[in-house]
């Protein structure tokens, strides 16, 4: 057997989403994302009897990020991670929440606010992150086609604290 890194670890996400008509041609969009994943590697044991830290790891492509158009407006895409050995847990939640209002024609316009949290060993469903802004967004037969702004409501020092997205069929 070669001398490797293992991995072994369990990922779960769920995602609820909402479209709710509110009055002519006005709609709520709201939606509670949320993640959790766990190292599953066995703990090792020192010969003093003491205990190691875990020894294996989630691979990067498996850890959560978030930041960008389908998760925290205001923030650059992935932004918010945190590339480490996890070797314990890794937790979510990100809030959506969007009002779009009649522009012209299938064009729409709407303000949003986004939050989020994304933490190692700890779960919450506060200790948020916040976005918010205002989205332009042009409904076609396969999916709408948007241009949003987003800036951060709480930027810490060095942070870029406004981004510009162009997506197609996100919400």
């Amino acid at each position: 057997a070669g001398a490797g890194f293992p991995v072994g670890y369990y990922r779960v996400q769920i995602r609820a989403d909402e479209l709710i008509p509110l009055w002519k041609d006005v709609s709520f969009y709201g939606s509670i994302r949320s993640g959790f994943v766990r190292n599953n590697e066995q703990l090792t044991n020192n010969p003093d009897g003491s205990v190691n830290q875990r020894s294996g790891s989630v691979p990067l492509i498996k850890q959560f990020a978030l930041g960008g158009a389908g998760s925290l407006r205001g923030f650059q895409e992935q932004e918010m991670n945190d590339p480490t050995v996890i070797h314990g847990t890794q937790s979510f939640v990100n809030y959506r929440t969007q009002i779009d209002l009649p522009f012209t024609g299938s064009l729409r316009f709407g303000p949003f606010l986004d939050a989020a949290n994304l933490q190692h060993d700890n779960f919450s469903f506060g200790n948020l992150r916040y976005g918010a802004g205002l989205g332009f967004h042009y409904q076609t037969p396969v999916g709408p086609v948007n241009l949003d702004y987003g800036f951060k409501l709480d930027p810490r020092p060095g942070e870029d604290t406004s981004a510009l997205y162009f997506s197609i069929g996100i919400i």
